[in-house]
């Protein structure tokens, strides 16, 4: 273990109620589990991570206030229809040279969470400076590779800035259509559940969601793409109605679902299909100067606003692309 982490485990936190002093069980059981609210936790995340809606735990849980105002270690008992690796309180020791997004995403969260849970620590923090983190990924996933194939070590001359790529696990909310074409940066992974949990919730939808290409186990050219390089990148195919056709409200949902954390930097999309998407915005209520910021039409392909944007090919399927990390140069 590199001596700039040193992990703790917050006893009771998330879970299977599993008792006091033992960390709660990871399993695919569902039923009644008690939540510790960590700091700043909003409470639409807690209903996405356990597959349930926000009325339902406000209804099983009538002390909350209506608006949805959490304090810190309060505890909340949810209905779960699925139940999320345990959570762990991990404190990172700042090693020389890291930065807020490095270590953010060596731990697969958003550098804003990492920023709400340390509010004490400046901008400019120094090497030694303690960091809290609360990681609710399962410890198998930042190690595990494809069976049979050994971990590469890029420790010398890497081809991509010392890429940690991790698979993208199987779950509820999506089918991931090709394992070996699906790994990418643990920040990565963590918005990919995290949006597609949000996008079941709010939109309904019952249908497939199949997640497509990411990138290789370790990065590097993924034929046929010119991108899907670096683990930033994941194709969704547009969800379909019953009749086989796109379903316009369930994309703005799943759109909506991926932009509202301000991870992704660009969402491909073929200009045309564009106003089919700004039209579900509209129904779904989406102020005007929201929608534009959103989505690139009805301005012409080769400007430079939305992030929704023109990308020959994309007819079929949303490119979804997230942030860089300041610490992969060559990752643009």
């Amino acid at each position: 273990m590199p001596l700039h982490v040193l992990f703790v485990v917050m006893l009771g936190l998330s879970g299977v109620d599993a008792g006091a002093g033992e960390p709660a069980s990871r399993g695919t059981s569902t039923g009644w589990v008690e939540h510790a609210v960590v700091p700043h936790e909003r409470l639409d995340a807690i209903a996405g991570r356990y597959g349930v809606t926000r009325d339902e735990v406000l209804r099983s849980n009538p002390a909350v206030r209506k608006d949805g105002w959490l304090r810190a270690g309060q505890r909340l008992r949810i209905r779960a229809r699925r139940t999320p690796p345990p959570r762990r309180r991990l404190v990172h020791v700042v090693a020389r040279g890291q930065t807020w997004a490095a270590i953010a995403d060596q731990h697969g969260v958003s550098v804003r969470e990492l920023r709400q849970w340390n509010q004490e620590v400046p901008q400019a923090f120094r090497a030694g400076t303690p960091l809290v983190v609360f990681d609710d990924r399962a410890p198998s996933d930042s190690t595990r590779r494809t069976e049979g194939r050994a971990p590469k070590t890029l420790s010398v001359a890497p081809k991509h800035d010392a890429l940690s790529l991790v698979p993208l696990p199987s779950s509820h909310d999506y089918r991931v259509r090709e394992s070996s074409r699906a790994f990418g940066t643990p920040r990565m992974i963590a918005e990919i559940a995290r949006a597609t949990a949000r996008f079941r919730i709010t939109s309904g939808y019952r249908g497939e969601l199949v997640i497509c290409d990411l990138s290789d186990h370790d990065g590097g050219r993924l034929q046929p793409h010119l991108s899907h390089r670096t683990g930033h990148d994941v194709d969704i195919r547009l969800p379909i109605d019953e009749a086989g056709d796109i379903d316009w409200d369930a994309t703005w949902a799943l759109v909506a679902a991926f932009i509202e954390d301000d991870e992704v930097e660009y969402i491909f999309l073929e200009h045309p299909l564009q106003a089919e998407l700004a039209a579900a915005a509209e129904r779904a209520g989406l102020d005007e100067t929201v929608r534009a910021a959103a989505i690139q039409w009805p301005d012409r392909p080769g400007t430079n606003s939305g992030i929704v944007r023109h990308e020959p090919g994309h007819t079929r399927h949303l490119h979804i692309r997230i942030r860089c990390d300041a610490s992969q140069e060559r990752c643009p």
